[in-house]
This record gives structure tokens, sequence and C-alpha cells, in this order.
């Protein structure tokens, strides 16, 4: 059976390294890496895509999922 990594942060984006070279890193060491998103970018206030999801190969074993999240919100909630 396959090592699966999930991370889960609505601002982990392609924009951004963080969450990539982690799990880059991840793979190099034999796990496969799903990062789940959202599409909204919260610093131009726009959507990445108007998919209501859209998964993204970003490496091998590295796959970022961006889920189309409300884009106002008041705290960090599930909503």
């Amino acid at each position: 059976m396959d090592k699966v990594i999930w991370i889960v942060n609505h601002y982990a984006s392609h924009l951004e390294e963080r969450h990539l070279n982690l799990a880059l890193n991840f793979a190099k060491n034999g796990y496969k890496t799903v990062v789940i998103t959202s599409s909204f970018n919260h610093g131009t206030h726009e959507y990445l895509f108007d998919d209501d999801y859209r998964i993204v190969q970003r490496a091998p074993n590295v796959i970022f999922v961006y889920l189309k999240s409300k884009p106002v919100y008041f705290n960090n909630g599930l909503k």
C-alpha cells in the first residue's frame, strides 16, 4: 500500500512555494502527497479556476486539489 500524506490548507496554492517544497520532500522519501487547498487567491481576491474543483499534478507523487470556496469569510471555519 502506498503511503499518502494529505496537507489541507486553504492558502496553499501554486503561487507560493512552501507547501510545494514540503510535498516534493515527502515525495523524495517515498510518500505520495496530496495538497488540498482553495482555488480562491486571497491576494488578488479572484479564483484561480472557475471549476468546483480541479486536480493538478505538480510533480511525480505531488497532487494539488483546488476546491472552489466562498471568497468572503470572517473566520477560518469549515465554510
